[in-house]
C-alpha cells in the first residue's frame, strides 16, 4: 500500500494525518485570512435524542426570541476549540455536561466578505441536571425534553425559535439509525490543526466503468495529495472552473469526512477551518493543467470497496449544507 493510499484511508475514516507545517493551498478563490468577529462566525450546536425518542431543547432568554425553544447553541469564542465551544454552550444553556461522539452536520454559508459556519454535534450526557426556571439567567430560561413527535408535527404546539431545528434533528436521527447498522458513518471529531484561512480539501471521485479515479494535485513542494482550496465557503463551481476550465457533472450528494481547526494558536491567526469533503462526479473531463492536477486510478481494493459502498448510498458521510 502506498503512502497516498494510506492517507486516503485515514480521510475516509475521519482521521486526517498530522501536518508538521501549514498546509499549502493549491487553488485560491478568496484570499482573506479568517478571523472571528471580523469575517468569520462559527456556531456550535448539539442535538440529544434519548432512548424514548425525546429531544432536548432550551428556552431562549434573549430579547427578540425570549420564551421560544431551540437547541443548545451559540457562537464560538476566541481561543476556543469547536469541541470546547459546544461543551460550554450546552453547560451554559442546559446545565448538563456531555461528551461528543461525532459531528452530525456541517453548514457553511459564505457571502462576498465573510463566512458563517455551524457545527452540530451529538453525544452522551455525562453529568449535571437540566436547568429549571429557578436557575434562569441570561443564557436560557430552562431546558426540557420534548417528544420528537410533538416537535416535528406540522401542528406542533412547541414554539420553536426557528424551523432549522427540524433539519438538525433529522440529521441526528439519521446518524443514530445508521450507527445501529453496518452502514454507520465514521465519527467525525474535529482535529486540532491550525489554519489561517477557511479552506476545504477536495476528495473528488469519479467512476469510469468498474474503476474509481480520484483527483490529485502534483504541484507544490509536497508529494501528491488531495487539492486544498482556499475559500470562505465550500463553493465547488468556481473550484471546478479553476481546475477543469469549466463545469463538470457532479452527483448531488457531498459530505464532510474530516474537520480541522485549532483556535488556540496565536503564533498565527488560527481561526480558519479546513473541511475534507467527498464529492462524486460523472465527468469525463481532464484537468486543464495536466502537470498540476491528474486523475489517479484507485487500485487498492479496500478503498475501492469503501467508495463503491458510499456511492450506492446517499448517506455516505456527515451532511454538508451550503
Amino acid at each position: 500500500m502506498t503512502n497516498f493510499e494510506k492517507t486516503l484511508i485515514s480521510y475516509l475514516a475521519g482521521k486526517p494525518p498530522e501536518y508538521t507545517s501549514e498546509v499549502e493551498y493549491d487553488v485560491t478563490i478568496k484570499d482573506n485570512p479568517a478571523m472571528l468577529k471580523r469575517n468569520l462566525t462559527i456556531i456550535v450546536a448539539a442535538v440529544f435524542i434519548d432512548k424514548e425518542s425525546n429531544v432536548l431543547l432550551i428556552q431562549e432568554a434573549k430579547q427578540g426570541c425570549r420564551g421560544e425553544w431551540y437547541l443548545p447553541a451559540g457562537r464560538l469564542e476566541e481561543n476556543e476549540t469547536i469541541e470546547e465551544g459546544a461543551k460550554r454552550e450546552v453547560k451554559e444553556e442546559a446545565n448538563v455536561d456531555f461528551e461528543p461522539t461525532s459531528l452530525i452536520c456541517v453548514e457553511n454559508y459564505p457571502n462576498a466578505f465573510s463566512s458563517w459556519v455551524r457545527f452540530t454535534y451529538t453525544g452522551n450526557i455525562t453529568g449535571g441536571k437540566l436547568k429549571t426556571t429557578k436557575q434562569a439567567d441570561k443564557d436560557s430560561l430552562q431546558a426540557k425534553w420534548f417528544p420528537l413527535d410533538a416537535v416535528q408535527s406540522p401542528r406542533s404546539q412547541v414554539n420553536l425559535r426557528a424551523r432549522d431545528v427540524l433539519k438538525l434533528v433529522d440529521a441526528c436521527k439519521t446518524h443514530q439509525r445508521l450507527a445501529a447498522t453496518d452502514q454507520k458513518i465514521a465519527p467525525v471529531i474535529p482535529k486540532l490543526q491550525a489554519y489561517t484561512h477557511m479552506c476545504f480539501r477536495l476528495m473528488l471521485v469519479r467512476k469510469t466503468n468498474a474503476n474509481f479515479d480520484v483527483l490529485i494535485c502534483m504541484s507544490g513542494t509536497s508529494t501528491s495529495h488531495l487539492p486544498v482550496v482556499r475559500d470562505m465557503g465550500c463553493c465547488l463551481r468556481p473550484t471546478f472552473q479553476e481546475i477543469f476550465g469549466g463545469d463538470i457533472d457532479v452527483l448531488s450528494h457531498k459530505g464532510v469526512l474530516c474537520v480541522e481547526h485549532a483556535g488556540k494558536s496565536r503564533q498565527i491567526y488560527a481561526d480558519g477551518v479546513c473541511l475534507t469533503i467527498l464529492v462524486f462526479a460523472t465527468t469525463t473531463k481532464d484537468p486543464k493543467d495536466g502537470d498540476a492536477f491528474v486523475w489517479h486510478r484507485i487500485r487498492n481494493e479496500t478503498i475501492a470497496a469503501d467508495l463503491d459502498r458510499r456511492l450506492k448510498r446517499h448517506e455516505n458521510s456527515i451532511p454538508l449544507f451550503t
